[in-house]
């Protein structure tokens, strides 16, 4: 269930951050900052390796929505919450939960 560039375009980052900011219990400001602990960076692959499956945005615009990163750190972000999705069951829990939210919406668009 692929959504379409129209309903990619509208799911924008910043609700992917709201979202994944809600769900764990910290501030959107604090998923865009440079902080790098633990809770922070595990939200912040969530809403990357979110945005990478519901949108259409490139590894850049998406790490400009996330504080300014570098799109090499937004790759790196990537694998290395597929890994976590891997050896993490909450942080799989966590993104496929969010992901079937989304997806389910992005079809009541269509």
């Amino acid at each position: 269930n692929h959504a379409g560039f129209y309903e990619m375009q509208a799911l924008t980052v910043g609700r992917l951050v709201r979202a994944v900011a809600l769900e764990t219990g910290l501030s959107t400001a604090a998923i865009t900052c440079p902080m790098r602990t633990g809770p922070v960076v595990r939200a912040r692959d969530a809403v990357i390796w979110l945005a990478r499956r519901l949108t259409n945005r490139s590894l850049a615009q998406i790490g400009e929505a996330l504080g300014g990163r570098d799109h090499s750190t937004i790759l790196t972000a990537i694998c290395r919450a597929e890994h976590r999705r891997d050896t993490d069951p909450a942080f799989r829990l966590l993104t496929d939960r969010l992901l079937a939210r989304f997806q389910e919406e992005i079809s009541s668009w269509a």
